[in-house]
């Protein structure tokens, strides 16, 4: 809806929440609901089956993200959510204790956080550690919470960290000579050979440029927004290889009306 909205002029290459929630969802009950949290530590990998769940925030900008394709899909295989709201502010004494106390009060096993990667491991994985709770965190790709480093290399307790599953919407993140956007910086610079910092930010640009260089080809000899919006609705592109190896990337389409590149989850 938030894309429908500015039709023509917003496009992304990742998938709306919606589509990350409603996969996510498709994901919880096909493998984890109903079973044993295998994946939790302590006391909670104990518990018969899994119990769900829930933070979510208001983000700065004032946004709440809509969380009823979720409750929704959940509601589909006899799943519910126990769901703590807890709005982002710059209060630097903000925590998460209360947050976390209620979830191991909850018997919560498996908790989701729709929130910025910063605060699930800054905030809310600390918070768990400091009351001796290791629930598994199932997550995605929604503010980064996929990244293979976002938990890693000390950045959350490794206590926590250990106990991270979920959903991811990007593309593998293989090594970077195996990544398109390299291939594309070398045959433009031969030369060229950047360091692992630029990594993330190098493949994010490039995709958007992708996805930007598509439109306008698409477009035809006419440029306007709504001749970029048919160009890309009305192409079909042949994927060669997506899904499977060795790049497994997914596939690319806007077909339905949709203004985001892709809608593969992993």
């Amino acid at each position: 809806s938030h894309y429908a909205a500015r039709a023509p002029y917003e496009w992304n290459v990742q998938p709306g929440v919606d589509t990350m929630l409603a996969n996510t969802a498709q994901f919880v009950c096909g493998t984890l609901a109903g079973r044993p949290p295998r994946y939790a530590g302590a006391a909670q990998s104990r518990a018969a089956t899994r119990k769900f769940g829930l933070i979510y925030t208001r983000a700065v900008d004032g946004t709440v993200p809509d969380i009823a394709p979720l409750r929704n899909g959940l509601k589909s295989c006899g799943q519910s959510l126990f769901e703590v709201r807890d709005d982002q502010s710059s209060d630097p004494s903000r925590n998460g204790v209360n947050t976390m106390v209620s979830m191991q009060n909850a018997g919560v096993t498996s908790v989701m956080c729709l929130c910025n990667v910063l605060d699930t491991r800054g905030v809310y994985m600390p918070a768990a550690s400091g009351q001796g709770y290791q629930p598994e965190w199932v997550e995605s790709t929604y503010i980064n919470n996929d990244l293979d480093n976002s938990y890693g290399g000390g950045n959350a307790p490794p206590d926590q960290a250990s106990h991270v599953l979920g959903v991811t919407f990007r593309n593998k993140l293989l090594p970077r000579q195996d990544m398109p956007w390299y291939w594309a910086l070398r045959e433009a610079d031969p030369g060229a050979d950047p360091g692992a910092t630029t990594y993330y930010s190098a493949n994010s640009r490039y995709e958007q440029l992708l996805l930007l260089a598509s439109g306008i080809q698409l477009a035809g000899p006419k440029l306007t927004p709504q001749t970029f919006a048919a160009g890309l609705a009305r192409a079909r592109f042949p994927n060669p290889g997506a899904a499977g190896g060795p790049y497994y990337q997914s596939r690319v389409g806007f077909d339905g009306g949709r203004h985001t590149m892709t809608a593969d989850a992993a």
